[in-house]
């Protein structure tokens, strides 16, 4: 009998936790979201309108750039790590792990400039990266259907 009650809280208890998450990844999403619309907002104060046409499309690209790596990175082993943590067999810093490599790859990607160009509208690029990062994968998750597998 307690093993049944067991196994019906642990079900409880992974419903609940999954909606956390699934509300944390909505509030990530907004967050970004608005700080998306700040940069651009502050980019567009620029009165030189060439510096600010540059801002903009640097952080475009580096939206674009954080989609891409982490599309790959989803697509090739974020998939089977979820399943597995959810299985037990790895645990959820293994998944952790796979944003920090996105980010080590994203800034091995970019040039110096576009960096320092980023910079002048956004101040920690290395938060926004992360919250970028959030981002797309729920963006690469709806997109394939996974859920919150």
């Amino acid at each position: 009998m307690w093993d049944h009650v067991y196994a019906e809280a642990l079900k409880a208890l992974e419903v609940i936790l999954i909606a956390l998450i699934s509300l944390g990844c909505a509030y990530a999403t907004l967050y970004i979201n608005r700080l998306a619309a700040v940069a651009k907002a502050e980019a567009a104060a620029i009165k030189d309108s060439a510096q600010q046409e540059l801002a903009s499309q640097a952080i475009d690209m580096y939206k674009d750039l954080v989609t891409t790596v982490v599309g790959r990175i989803e697509e090739t082993v974020a998939k089977q790590i979820r399943i597995a943590v959810k299985e037990g067999v790895k645990n959820r810093q293994d998944l952790v792990a796979l944003s920090r490599a996105a980010y080590d790859e994203i800034m091995a990607t970019v040039e110096p400039a576009l960096v320092e160009t980023i910079k002048t509208q956004i101040k920690d690029i290395e938060t926004y990266t992360f919250g970028l990062i959030e981002n797309a994968v729920v963006q690469v998750k709806a997109r394939s259907g996974s859920g919150t597998e």
